[in-house]
């Protein structure tokens, strides 16, 4: 089983004794069994280059190094469209010796490489994998246009697993927790301990915490993780109502499912809205020093308040456990920035939101 990785940002080769290095980083953890190299290159004079790749741990293999070159001033014809294999029919040297005329490519096809790509196998495909391309002679400037790796692994030996995703419904700057309603992956050959999400966008309207903790690109989780509720999502950015989550998924036998979402939709709502569930007073407002939070009735559960500026960024939060049908909470607001803030609660079945200057 083969993945192919393509990098289609040009990269400039500026043509005089410089190096050009373009990268792909790849988040995919697997051992390596095969590696092949694609590159399309347009340079006049494609005897002035030669061209390595190097892998995350630095083993760096020699794909070419200046065709035509020392025999002759090297090739001297335009452009290289060439996909390096081990396997290849055509060997280095035919590489070495090939320059073409009255086609589009001086060299085009496939080749074996000069040192043999075989090296990187039992490598980790995971992490930044880099091409560099050097031009040799104060001549003409060009550009690699794109090039790929081809990761190959072996033969998947489990059964394929099967995946849905159900959109998570969070309220207006509330927390909600990422259940197997909302990710679920099963499969008939591995448990939900050995299924793993690796997470490759994060949500820009709020935080995604794992185990309390916040989530980064490359993060973990496992199905089993979703199962015991460790996963949640707080919604921090007013007036947006959609969010997302992006991720891969692989098993520990071999299976891989790429490039899946979690949708969030976020419940706006309106001041109005709000004030009918939880209804409470902040004075003094505007505030320099410290704002009082009184609330006067019952709540379900555990009491959040959040103070928020107009961007969504939390600058503190509270959490009460009280029971009292009277309740007040101070926040100090020496420390911030004069503007206008947000005070938000929740008992997780009622919210309240309220607006505030601090001067």
């Amino acid at each position: 089983v083969c993945r192919t990785y393509t990098n289609i940002e040009p990269a400039f080769i500026p043509g005089y004794l410089a190096t050009t290095t373009t990268s792909l980083f790849i988040e995919d953890n697997f051992e390596l069994v095969d590696v092949n190299v694609g590159l399309e290159i347009f340079h006049k004079y494609v005897g002035d280059l030669k061209a390595n790749l190097i892998a995350p741990d630095g083993t760096t293999v020699a794909l070419f190094d200046r065709p035509g070159y020392p025999q002759s001033p090297g090739c001297t014809r335009d452009d290289l469209l060439v996909r390096f294999d081990d396997e290849a029919n055509n060997t280095a040297t035919e590489f070495e010796n090939t320059c073409i005329t009255g086609t589009d490519y001086a060299i085009e096809g496939t080749y074996q490489p000069i040192d043999p790509l075989a090296s990187l196998s039992g490598l980790s495909s995971q992490g930044e994998w880099v091409l560099t391309v050097t031009d040799d002679k104060f001549s003409h400037a060009g550009v690699i246009d794109s090039w790929s790796l081809e990761f190959c692994l072996e033969e998947l030996v489990g059964a394929l697993p099967t995946f849905s995703s159900n959109n998570l419904n969070v309220l207006e700057l509330a927390t909600e927790e990422v259940s197997a309603d909302n990710l679920l992956c099963s499969s008939t050959t591995a448990s939900a301990d050995q299924i793993t999400y690796t997470l490759t966008s994060l949500p820009m309207a709020g935080n995604l915490t794992i185990s309390g903790l916040n989530a980064e690109i490359g993060n973990t989780f496992t199905q089993a993780d979703v199962h015991a509720g460790v996963l949640s999502y707080t919604h921090t950015a007013l007036g947006v109502s959609t969010d997302q989550v992006g991720f891969n998924i692989t098993t520990a036998d071999g299976n891989w499912i790429p490039n899946e979402t979690l949708n969030i939709n976020i419940g706006l709502m309106s001041t109005e809205d709000l004030r009918r569930d939880l209804d409470f007073l902040l004075a003094p407002n505007p505030a320099s020093e410290e704002i009082i939070l009184t609330l006067s009735q019952a709540i379900s559960g555990d009491l959040e308040i959040r103070l928020l500026d107009v961007t969504g960024r939390v600058w503190k939060e509270a959490r009460s456990s009280s029971s009292e049908l009277y309740f007040q909470h101070t926040f100090s607001v020496q420390e911030l920035p004069a503007g206008v803030y947000f005070v938000y609660l929740t008992d997780g079945v009622s919210t309240g939101r309220r607006i505030f200057m601090v001067q």
